[in-house]
């Protein structure tokens, strides 16, 4: 592709003073929108052609062709490829030593290629099936009391929890069902036959070789009473 520099809207009072070319091109996700405003960010970093030039050696550049007369200047660039559709190429050149200035100026191009691939949206993942979840077990505290006879809960110790329960020591234990509901032998019963069974947590003690006790021995595991 030639690019006119009149194409940049501006005719170089004094060729002898032009130093450079520069051009940038619009990035290839670019979408022309004559509502918007162009900005930076809409084209590459780095220019794709920039052309040095020396006013003594000028006849000697096939890629900057200058008409001092006319006072303009032609140059040749090699312009990367694009998807179809209206791309925007911006054009700087200047002058050397003793001004420095900068010239600035933009060129519609539109491109015959392909047109640019629209991005389908990414699969949606498969739904996630949760593991049915098992309730836990009720807390301890929610059913269990305080209980000095091990046969029924204490009013006195109402509302305490296990912890507070079995700080007590020997003299309280705690029901971690609440209160039995069967024919359980309370603490300090005696429980000489077979048939009379200590509550849970109670040891049927020997006292004496005619005599058994449920007694509360936390360090102790609960051994069935003794035959007389």
């Amino acid at each position: 592709m030639i690019l006119d520099s009149n194409a940049l809207s501006e005719i170089l009072s004094s060729c002898f003073t032009v130093s450079d070319f520069r051009y940038w091109i619009t990035k290839p996700d670019f979408v022309f929108d004559p509502t918007k405003p162009l900005t930076w960010d809409d084209f590459e970093e780095e220019e794709f052609c920039v052309l040095p030039f020396t006013y003594s050696t000028a006849n000697d550049d096939p890629l900057v062709i200058m008409d001092e007369p006319a006072k303009t200047f032609t140059t040749i660039c090699d312009v990367p490829d694009r998807p179809q559709g209206h791309h925007i190429i911006y054009g700087e050149w200047g002058r050397g030593p003793g001004t420095y200035e900068r010239f600035h100026g933009c060129i519609d191009v539109a491109f015959e290629g392909t047109p640019s691939p629209t991005s389908s949206a990414a699969p949606s993942p498969p739904p996630v099936t949760q593991a049915p979840t098992t309730s836990a077990a009720p807390s301890e505290n929610l059913n269990g009391c305080c209980s000095q006879s091990f046969k029924s809960c204490d009013a006195s110790y109402n509302g305490e929890d296990k912890e507070t329960c079995e700080s007590h020591g020997d003299s309280t234990g705690w029901l971690r069902k609440g209160a039995p509901t069967d024919n359980c032998l309370a603490r300090w019963s005696g429980c000489n036959s077979a048939a009379n069974t200590c509550c849970p947590g109670l040891t049927c003690s020997q006292i004496s070789s005619s005599y058994s006790q449920c007694q509360y021995l936390p360090d102790a595991v609960p051994t069935p009473p003794t035959e007389p």
